[in-house]
């Protein structure tokens, strides 16, 4: 009996430490990648600005091949925007927001349900090439999001990097 009543504190003392320790997460959350790509900046920012383009490169359009993109009537630039709907990355839109030429893209993501973020990316020219960052920002919309931006570097991370480095491969041919 008293094995069984100490497993069960032990289970409500880590039931209630998970609790308050959501309250001590950030809010906001994000996470950032750079890469150095052997290409002019037009080349690369194209690749980005373009949503059909944007597919070559794509780390989940690799991970969820079977999912279905549908993109908008336009195809590059502010207002471009694509859909998808897959088996493993579930659906959402993307939506170029803000394009400045060969400087910058702000892209906004609905996951529907699942919440809304912001992509941004910057190209910094350097000697033979430009410095590529990608980056991704939310805000916790609810007490049990907050856990999941505490994971988002773990979780997206790996995927940025795949991304970056297709983008460089597909930039530099």
């Amino acid at each position: 009996m008293k094995v069984i009543k100490f497993i069960l504190i032990g289970l409500l003392s880590l039931i209630i430490l998970f609790l308050v320790a959501g309250f001590f997460l950030p809010v906001d959350y994000g996470l950032e990648r750079t890469i150095y790509i052997q290409a002019n900046k037009e080349k690369v920012f194209d690749l980005v600005n373009d949503v059909e383009k944007s597919q070559l490169w794509s780390p989940w359009r690799a991970k969820d091949p079977e999912a279905k993109v549908t993109f908008g009537s336009k195809k590059s630039g502010v207002g471009a925007s694509y859909h998808w709907e897959g088996p493993l990355s579930g659906s959402g839109t993307l939506t170029i927001i803000k394009s400045e030429p060969f400087q910058f893209i702000e892209n906004h993501l609905d996951f529907g349900d699942m919440g809304k973020a912001e992509a941004y990316w910057k190209f910094t020219p350097k000697e033979k090439g430009v410095d590529v960052t990608w980056s991704f920002q939310g805000k916790a919309e609810s007490y049990f999001d907050r856990y999941f931006g505490a994971l988002v570097e773990p979780f997206l991370g790996p995927d940025y990097e795949m991304g970056l480095s297709k983008l460089k491969a597909i930039a530099e041919e």
